[in-house]
């Protein structure tokens, strides 16, 4: 009896102290601006985005800016307020560490469990973030409830059963520096068919050419790890020098392509970014990057060519470094020539030019 008392005390705390869901890096398929998506807090009157807009970026948010049900599309719900810019206000980022802000939109039904963000009208840009996963999903960050009915945030991926109460276990992780991964890790990976699915490196993973910022690494067995990232975990079930199982989504068997690949000629020359004010040449060893169009932007960035890895279809990845930070380019044919874009901004289109 008193068993009984204690399970139904306990399960009426949790159900009155939940008062809102909070999803950290939340999973999607693809940002077409130059921000992250940092957090999503969902409540019974309201849903939040977070976001960290890159440094040098000109923009605007305008009124008919949405979320909608990206399953079902039924009506969309527009921003009401904003926190950190006003909206319709012109913004320009020119703190380098970037800019934060946070946008009000109505409640979702609680059935949602996968939403598009999107912001089109008349001279807007068409900005859009496709397919973020709200749901309780495997992106999920375990809080500890404090000994207090005044605890808002829910266990996300935690079902509030006594049954699963009882019986849930959480492995523990031994926390570890970027330092602690093995070198090994780092490099070109190809599945089976030889298609480049991922480029490891000391600052980010590109996966399928989307770039993932490390956040946390943990060691969670004899040479396995669970890398958390911006936009979901990464886990490493067994790596060799030449072989790599990685799970991000579904588990998959990686094989290392460690060629020296040289620049193609007819990538060698002059680009010129979309809107016609970026320029990149490219030589046998460098991107030399010219925003001087831009404001507050005054010298030409020289990015040394460190990889270059390429897929069985002919697309290349250019992994560059400008003696500080990596990036990297995208080198793919549409029809008879190639286009050339950054990762992380999948609209800035550059072509040759003479």
């Amino acid at each position: 009896m008193k068993n009984a008392l204690f399970i139904l005390a306990l399960l009426l705390f949790f159900q009155n102290s939940v008062a809102q869901k909070v999803i950290y890096s939340p999973v999607h398929d693809g940002i077409s601006f130059p921000a992250t998506l940092t957090k999503i807090e969902l409540t019974d009157s309201e849903t939040i985005l977070y976001f960290k807009m890159q440094a040098g970026t000109a923009f605007i948010i305008p009124d008919n800016t949405h979320i909608i049900d990206a399953l079902n599309q039924g009506q969309k719900l527009f921003v009401t307020k904003a926190v950190g810019l006003n909206i319709t206000d012109n913004n320009f980022v020119n703190n380098s560490t970037g800019m934060l802000y946070k946008l009000y939109f109505p409640p979702v039904s609680h059935e949602v469990t996968h939403i598009n963000y999107g912001e089109r009208g008349f001279g807007e840009s068409n900005w859009a973030i496709k397919n973020i996963d709200i749901s309780n999903s495997d992106n999920y960050i375990f809080k500890t409830y404090a000994a207090s009915p005044n605890t808002d945030e829910q266990i996300i991926g935690y079902p509030i059963t006594m049954e699963n109460f009882i019986d849930i276990k959480i492995s523990e992780h031994q926390e570890i520096g970027l330092s602690d991964l093995p070198k090994s890790v780092f490099g070109n990976w190809h599945d089976k068919y030889d298609t480049l699915i991922t480029c490891i490196t000391p600052e980010f993973i590109l996966f399928n050419f989307k770039i993932y910022r490390y956040q946390k690494l943990y060691k969670t067995g004899e040479n396995t790890f669970l890398i958390v990232t911006s936009g979901g975990d990464f886990e490493v079930l067994g790596q060799t020098s030449d072989v790599l199982t990685l799970k991000h989504k579904k588990i998959l068997n990686l094989k290392r392509d460690d060629r020296k690949l040289k620049v193609p000629e007819d990538l060698k020359g002059n680009w010129l970014h979309y809107a016609g004010v970026k320029k990149i040449k490219i030589t046998d060893t460098y991107f030399y990057n010219d925003d001087t169009g831009i404001p507050n932007v005054n010298e030409v960035e020289n990015n040394k060519i460190i990889s270059i890895g390429s897929s069985s279809e002919g697309e290349l990845w250019f992994l560059l470094n400008n003696g500080e930070n990596y990036n990297a380019f995208q080198a793919k044919k549409i029809g008879q020539n190639y286009v050339i874009t950054p990762a992380g901004f999948p609209n800035a289109i550059y072509r040759k030019v003479e």
